[in-house]
């Protein structure tokens, strides 16, 4: 038996850690289904301990824990996305439901469980890995060029890149700029996006053995192929 903290996802009801049991296998960062009032809704895992370890903690709560419905898997998000949600929370004084709904797309839980069905595995970042924070500071058809050099560079490392902008406008702008000769291994993920072109699109990500470009605004930024090595933040 295992007590469980989720995170609920759904519009009008509390965004804060909520607490539960189960008897099946589960994990941090799994998406599971939960009785909340009078609905079921699906929640996001993000701790998991063992009864004993939460007796005395249970016996002085005043009500009485429910049971989890069903546990879909992995989502598609790391421990690291979900350690830094933790942070900013307790940087801003927020709570991290508020975070996470305010990083994660409207579409995130019909995404969970298509991951769930691919059961994709993200890799760990190894510590002696060094990451570079770069500033580029010159005109739009400066930074255009050097983006044209610059992937064909990453895709000969065979490495996949992620473009994130303010604006569909922005994308728009630069993917017209850029896709010459590397259409078939650009990708679109935007808010305007249907909930079947959302899953079309990422299916078509993680399907393609190739490396890709991925043209983004923020909430889609935790895309999880494990080949992503440069994020391109621009204005």
């Amino acid at each position: 038996m295992n007590i469980v903290s989720v995170i609920p996802f759904a519009k009008n009801m509390s965004k804060e850690v909520l607490t539960y049991f189960t008897k099946q296998d589960v994990s941090i960062g799994d998406v599971v289904s939960i009785p909340l009032r009078k609905k079921t809704v699906r929640a996001l895992v993000v701790s998991v301990s063992p009864l004993a370890d939460s007796i005395s903690a249970i016996r002085k709560t005043d009500f009485a824990l429910r049971k989890i419905t069903k546990v879909y898997g992995p989502a598609f998000i790391a421990p690291g996305f979900l350690g830094g949600a933790t942070m900013l929370g307790e940087y801003i004084s927020s709570g991290v439901g508020d975070i996470l709904n305010a990083l994660l797309p409207k579409h995130f839980t019909a995404l969970s469980s298509i991951f769930s069905d691919y059961k994709i595995v993200i890799p760990v970042a190894k510590p002696n890995i060094k990451t570079e924070v770069l500033a580029f500071q010159a005109p739009l058809s400066d930074r255009l060029g050097f983006y044209k050099t610059f992937i064909r560079e990453v895709f000969a490392r065979k490495e996949s890149i992620l473009f994130c902008f303010p604006t569909e406008h922005d994308i728009d702008v630069f993917r017209s700029s850029l896709e010459k000769g590397i259409v078939t291994y650009i990708y679109t993920l935007t808010g305007k996006l249907t909930e079947k072109q959302v899953v079309e699109t990422v299916r078509a990500i993680i399907e393609n053995p190739h490396p890709v470009v991925i043209f983004t605004t923020p909430s889609y930024m935790f895309i999880p192929r494990s080949d992503i090595a440069t994020f391109v933040v621009e204005h």
